[in-house]
């Protein structure tokens, strides 16, 4: 349990936000009740392996029962869409998928998502 818990807690951290019509308008409305959908990219996917194994998460690499309940396997563009559609998505692309004119990367450990600052391995 500590496990999903912790993974949850990473995915939030590094997961991507939806760029809408409220961006820094009044949150008094957000469902902090709502379930969060996690996506995530199916175990053949080299963008699942660097992510998991840079979040400290190996045994995700290949195995899908250690995640969540609920989670939804899905390509870079069916995430992004779900970001941007679903307040309560989060999910995580490849570098090379990062469009801040969709959607914002999100820092983690104090690293922003850039070129120069990359911290998932290039597959």
């Amino acid at each position: 349990m500590k496990k999903l818990i912790f993974v949850l807690a990473l995915l939030l951290t590094v997961s991507l936000s939806a760029c809408d019509d409220t961006a820094g308008q009044d949150d008094d409305n957000f469902d902090e009740t709502s379930s969060i959908t996690v996506y995530t990219r199916d175990t053949s996917s080299g963008t699942r392996a660097g992510f998991m194994g840079k979040i400290g998460f190996d045994e995700a690499e290949a195995d899908d029962s250690v995640l969540v309940d609920g989670f939804v396997i899905a390509g870079n563009s069916e995430i992004i869409a779900a970001v941007q559609e679903d307040e309560f998505a989060i999910g995580y692309v490849s570098l090379s998928t990062l469009d801040t004119s969709l959607f914002n990367g999100l820092n983690f450990d104090t690293v922003s998502p850039t070129e120069e600052k990359c911290f998932i391995r290039r597959i």
